[in-house]
């Protein structure tokens, strides 16, 4: 007989996936790969060309609405978000983003390289 266990053991690979990985899976399994928060309304609309351009990267995009700054990053990094772009006026003088990357590190980028860097991110193994 053979011994057939379709949805569990795939429940239960998730399951190791999840506990070796401390819950932080990366960007090309996360399902959603970049939170993007705004630090006011000021930059709502360089918020919005940076999601689009994120979208049309392929990227899985969260963007947290409501609270202060910090609660957003805290929503970002309790959903697991692998990178979190912060946005403020510096960044929209500059087009640029000051990204949080999944090891705790930060930096600031230009946009172009930022989304280089996620697109990359978002290639499986053994793709490409």
């Amino acid at each position: 007989m053979l011994h057939r266990a379709i949805c569990g053991s795939l429940e239960r690979f998730f399951g190791i996936v999840l506990e070796q990985a401390n819950g932080a899976l990366p960007a090309w399994l996360a399902p959603e790969a970049v939170a993007v928060c705004a630090v006011s309304e000021e930059v709502a609309d360089y918020a919005h060309e940076v999601v689009a351009a994120l979208r049309r990267d392929g990227a899985d995009v969260h963007v947290p609405k409501e609270g202060t700054l910090s609660r957003k990053l805290v929503a970002a990094r309790e959903l697991g978000v692998p990178f979190v772009f912060v946005l403020g006026r510096r960044e929209r003088d500059a087009q640029a983003v000051a990204l949080r990357r999944p090891d705790g590190s930060s930096e600031v980028l230009p946009l172009a390289e930022a989304l280089a860097l996620v697109r990359a991110a978002l290639v499986g193994p053994g793709v490409g």
